[in-house]
């Protein structure tokens, strides 16, 4: 197959940065694909017990909306390696999650959909150990609790 110089360079500068990238974190797939929230806590924790406390998390009591909840995470635990987001009654239980780089403040907001009154649940692994919070999200047709 004959290469064109164009894609030649792209190939070559590919290469070159390839080492100077971080290495992603492997996906947990398995854990994105079950239905049951003990399973998907199970993968998820290897077996620790989650420490309650060191994580801030905060989600509106009541969302009008259940299609955007906005949820925002903060730690200032040391060397946070991931944060999971999981939403307790929707049908695959974890919604994301995010690996956080050595030396970045472990400082996330994102908006999930919350299919129905849950509990939404921050679990952040920190230096091996993980830590966990979670709050009542009351879903809402009209806004009326």
């Amino acid at each position: 197959m004959k290469h064109t110089r164009r894609q030649f360079l792209v190939l070559a500068a590919a290469a070159g940065a390839a080492p100077f990238l971080p290495a992603a974190a492997a996906r947990p797939k398995k854990a994105f694909e079950t239905p049951e929230l003990q399973q998907v806590l199970a993968e998820l924790l290897g077996g620790q017990a989650p420490s309650e406390g060191g994580v801030s998390l905060k989600v509106p009591a009541i969302a009008e909306n259940g299609a955007q909840v906005r949820v925002t995470v903060t730690t200032d635990l040391p060397k946070v390696e991931t944060i999971s987001l999981l939403v307790e009654k929707n049908p695959i239980p974890l919604t994301s999650q995010f690996s956080i780089p050595a030396g970045s403040k472990a400082d996330i907001a994102i908006n999930l959909k919350v299919r129905e009154t849950s509990n939404v649940i921050a679990l952040v692994k920190a230096d091996g150990k993980f830590y966990r919070a979670a709050r009542e999200v009351r879903v809402t047709a009209g806004g009326c609790g």
